[in-house]
């Protein structure tokens, strides 16, 4: 019988090994699951392909522009939470995941005190020194488990591009009830995957394929509608959900189909980035208002949802 996950020659696996499955709350999940070692073990090699040379996500470097774009969505995200929370003042927030830090650092200059978790701080004390000292290096799923063993509780968590990545949405969900206090907030940002959008462009031939079903990177894929739901199920009470920019409305145009010509990705990125910034130069109002419609429109590419934690069960 072949292996339950594809031997890692190469740093990437093929999608057509893995199949997407639904569960009852409406989001996919990628069968079969690999286990936590198959998964650390393609993480290893992914990322760490030779001894000397690390591979990351993250850039060494962005324009003016982008920087600006950057601190504006780590703004939005602080608006969202606060809209929900109240003002910083002092209280705990907790960034699951922390990247590059300019949500802990939107978050710090609004007086909240401020902790982030990832497995390599060197980003965001790259981007970001002010916070550097701030994040804790190593394995965050088990770094969040001190959390819990120590009784702490914070006020707001942020987890950002982490949810789809585990191997367990549950297990993770029902860590952070207990981590964020009763009343407090989490706010979720994942991809809009599966989405009508998607569908359409797949079924109207703008697309070859599935582009963003990738296991095992990628292992759980939500969308507007399902992401709410299954945060429910968990005991969160839903207060707000937004979407981020709609870059796949590009793919309908073949002279911006940056699935079909690579050449024009960078021309999409620096559109997306030079509109943002003019839409929210109208306001954050205003801009968090376009941004919640485009979500229940099921558009954008990136969907939030902000959460307030009851009791634990």
């Amino acid at each position: 019988m072949p292996p339950r996950f594809p031997e890692v020659q190469e740093p990437d696996v093929k999608a057509d090994d893995f199949k997407a499955v639904p569960n009852q709350w409406g989001f996919f999940s990628a069968a079969p699951l690999p286990s936590a070692e198959e998964l650390s073990e393609w993480y290893r090699k992914k990322y760490y392909q030779t001894a000397d040379q690390r591979q990351t996500t993250y850039q060494s470097s962005y324009n003016e522009a982008e920087l600006a774009h950057k601190r504006l969505m780590a703004n939005q995200l602080l608006h969202a939470v606060e809209l929900v929370s109240g003002a910083g003042g002092g209280r705990s927030f907790l960034d699951v995941g922390c990247g590059e830090g300019f949500a802990l650092k939107a978050a710090h200059d609004r007086g909240w005190s401020v902790e982030g978790l990832d497995f390599n701080a060197d980003p965001a004390r790259h981007w970001n020194p002010e916070i550097g000292d701030r994040v804790v290096a190593g394995d965050a799923y088990a770094l969040l488990d001190q959390v819990v063993a120590s009784g702490r509780q914070v006020t707001a968590c942020v987890l950002t591009n982490v949810l789809e990545h585990v191997l367990d949405p549950h297990h993770l969900l029902t860590t952070l009830r207990r981590v964020v206090e009763p009343g407090g907030v989490l706010a979720i940002t994942v991809p809009n995957d599966f989405s009508a959008l998607q569908k359409a462009l797949v079924a109207e031939g703008c697309v070859e394929r599935e582009y963003w079903f990738s296991p095992p990177s990628h292992l759980h894929y939500f969308d507007s509608a399902s992401l709410p739901r299954f945060c429910a199920g968990m005991g969160f009470e839903v207060r707000d959900l937004y979407a981020g920019f709609p870059v796949e409305f590009f793919l309908l145009h073949p002279g911006s189909n940056y699935a079909r010509r690579p050449d024009a990705g960078k021309d999409v990125h620096r559109a997306r980035v030079t509109l943002d910034l003019m839409m929210a130069d109208r306001g954050m109002d205003s801009f968090h208002a376009l941004y919640r419609a485009l979500a229940a429109c099921d558009m954008g590419r990136l969907i939030t949802v902000v959460l307030r934690n009851g009791e634990p069960g």
